[in-house]
């Protein structure tokens, strides 16, 4: 087999494999009733408006709780348009499609500069973390499209603007991810501050003066300044932020150790590779010729940790573990770890070649040792939970829709967090005419109301 036709076959079997266990993880838990946050952020500031024939480009840009999630608005609108229906199965199957054509230009970018040897290894890494339900609560989240818009503009970014001249096609590009980055998710910011340090560190290691390109350097600044005073507040989050130092820094060490639990020293190990890497960048143990890769994978690792350190800040009350929905992002950090242990032991000498193939078991084995507990608690416990929780929600509100009988609206599977409020939501006439099927009632034929919107009856 040609060498050519191998660097086309590796990466689109990468994306078959990952679509394939998240479809069969949707199929098999998942639901098309649309879900808490939705009913909010799509269903009353998106789908009525349009019906109401008010909708603007404000609406898109309004925050949900501390976040601008207008790319996450505009991918559901577009879904409702083109399908007729609130389908959150078709929402879930796009955002495997976006999350599998990441981790296939992920592996492309890795494969580049690891040396075949680790090349089969890293094509397995990438197929376990990004394809296993590790992150469930995107995969059967059709509202998390935010965690992949966030992930692939931060890494588009990173990848891009610290390494292209200014002005040029690359830099335009990296600029555009940097930007468009603040309307994934609140964090998003974090694409253009990572991107500073990645420049300097570019610049000192080369003596270039100035060490930060001046259209690089006012473009981050001015990204950063757009995101502080366009930031949110919600007042009913307030109990959910780190009171405490304690809770703060506790969190966050749960962060650096996941996927093991019960051994934070496990953190150490599973960070020694970006840490390594980053000593041997400060003792200009880099090639000039070789630097960009060394830089990126320390920008995806920095990028990472402030996204834990955020994290601990607005969701540490109680010091306890992440949530699942931000597993993708930790996911992200452990492959830049991946690509740094791969680096370091490519380019060592032959005196240290043993010790850093030891450094390679022992992180193969403190990842192993996490994941196979996560990965069999997940398939055994949250998953067929999650399932017979969605299953009773879908039973309720078809029973709620079909009878008007309010007893059938009883908490916890409804979803949404309080019967009343939810009540307030789907007694609206426009949003129960594009309820799945799974909820609705039967359809009323008729041919001459046309269109995807004809059983909307606002009498």
């Amino acid at each position: 087999m040609s060498h050519r036709l191998l660097r086309v076959l590796l990466p689109a079997t990468l994306f078959v494999i990952i679509l394939g266990l998240k479809l069969d993880v949707i199929d098999r838990f998942g639901s098309d009733l649309p879900h808490w946050d939705q009913w909010d952020a799509e269903g009353l500031h998106v789908y009525m408006p349009w019906f109401n024939h008010r909708l603007g480009l404000t609406d898109f840009f309004r925050p949900h709780n501390e976040h601008r999630i207008v790319l996450t608005k505009l991918l559901g609108f577009a879904e409702l348009l083109l399908n007729g229906q609130w389908d959150v199965r078709l929402q879930c199957v796009v955002n495997a499609l976006l999350h599998s054509s990441l981790a296939a230009l992920f592996f492309c970018i890795g494969r580049r500069h690891l040396s075949r040897e680790w090349q089969v290894g890293w094509f397995a890494l990438v197929a376990l973390l990004c394809g296993l339900p590790l992150a469930w609560q995107n995969v059967l989240g059709g509202f998390h499209s935010q965690q992949y818009f966030l992930i692939g503009l931060s890494f588009g970014a990173i990848y891009l603007l610290p390494f292209a001249s200014p002005w040029s096609r690359r830099w335009w590009a990296g600029a555009a991810c940097a930007f468009l980055a603040l309307f994934s998710m609140g964090s998003g910011l974090f694409a253009a501050a990572i991107v500073l340090p990645v420049a300097l560190l570019r610049g000192w290691l080369l003596r270039q003066r100035p060490l930060i390109p001046p259209p690089t350097f006012a473009l981050c600044l001015g990204i950063i300044a757009l995101a502080w005073v366009s930031r949110v507040e919600v007042y009913f989050h307030e109990s959910l932020k780190a009171h405490t130092l304690g809770d703060f820094l506790l969190y966050a060490v749960h962060s650096l150790q996941w996927p093991a639990q019960n051994h934070p020293w496990l953190a150490l190990i599973l960070w020694a590779p970006v840490i390594g890497l980053l000593g041997v960048v400060l003792r200009r143990r880099v090639v000039a010729a070789e630097i960009n890769f060394p830089l990126f994978t320390l920008g995806l690792g920095g990028w990472t940790v402030l996204q834990i350190l955020a994290s601990a800040y607005a969701r540490g009350a109680g010091a306890g573990w992440p949530a699942s929905r931000y597993v993708d992002t930790l996911t992200l950090g452990t492959l830049a770890n991946a690509l740094a242990l791969g680096w370091h032991t490519n380019r060592t000498s032959h005196s240290l070649r043993y010790f850093c193939h030891a450094v390679t078991v022992a992180w193969l084995g403190a990842l192993s040792f996490g994941l196979y507990p996560q990965i069999r608690l997940i398939y055994t416990e949250e998953l067929p939970s999650v399932h017979r929780s969605l299953v009773a929600c879908e039973r309720n509100v078809r029973h709620y829709l079909a009878t008007g009988d309010i007893s059938c609206l009883q908490e916890p599977d409804i979803p949404y967090p309080s019967t009343s409020a939810f009540r307030e939501r789907i007694d609206l006439l426009a949003l129960q005419a594009i309820m799945p099927v799974s909820v609705r009632r039967p359809l009323r034929l008729d041919s001459s109301h046309p269109g995807p919107f004809h059983l909307l009856d606002t009498r």
